[in-house]
């Protein structure tokens, strides 16, 4: 669920029915539980109230994520996986300004149409951050990067900024 400047990740489950038609109910009324929460916890936050938000059932805390949702998940790579879909955001970003159909993207960036479409799906295990650079250059788009000391002590860090 996304509000102006938070997002929630509500419930993550597995569909049991191989038609795919049929959700449990108990997750969706789970699903319902948490989106009043979201939303009061949401309406706290920018009202500055930090209190925690309980309901009847649900006795753990909202927690609050990081910059990087991959981290966040848990998922191996996460800093390499964030970096790869903000450059992937970009280029699906630059190629819908451009009301590009998929075969011209393809013309345009030298891939087939189907990994255009793979890319617009974000499936990007088949994609390299470099890849995903040259695309971008491909799209007539300056790509700097810069490396510069961490201005406190640990690991560093790696960002995407795009700058329009």
């Amino acid at each position: 669920m996304r509000f102006k400047e938070a997002i929630y990740v509500l419930h993550v489950f597995q569909k049991k029915f191989p038609s795919g038609i049929r959700t449990d109910r108990r997750d969706i009324e789970l699903v319902h539980e948490r989106i009043k929460r979201a939303r009061a916890d949401y309406e706290n936050m920018m009202t500055g109230n930090p209190k925690k938000i309980r309901k009847r059932g649900m006795n753990k805390d909202i927690t609050r994520g990081t910059r990087n949702v991959f981290a966040d998940l848990g998922m191996p790579d996460a800093t390499g996986r964030q970096t790869k879909t903000r450059l992937a955001i970009a280029v699906n970003e630059i190629i819908a300004e451009r009301k590009l159909k998929q075969v011209e993207a393809a013309e345009i960036l030298g891939i087939p149409q189907p990994r255009v479409s793979v890319l617009s799906r974000y499936k990007l295990n088949d994609f390299s951050v470099e890849k995903l650079l040259v695309l971008l250059t491909l799209l007539d788009q300056d790509v700097e990067i810069m490396i510069r000391q961490r201005a406190s002590h640990g690991a560093g860090s790696v960002s995407v900024l795009t700058v329009r």
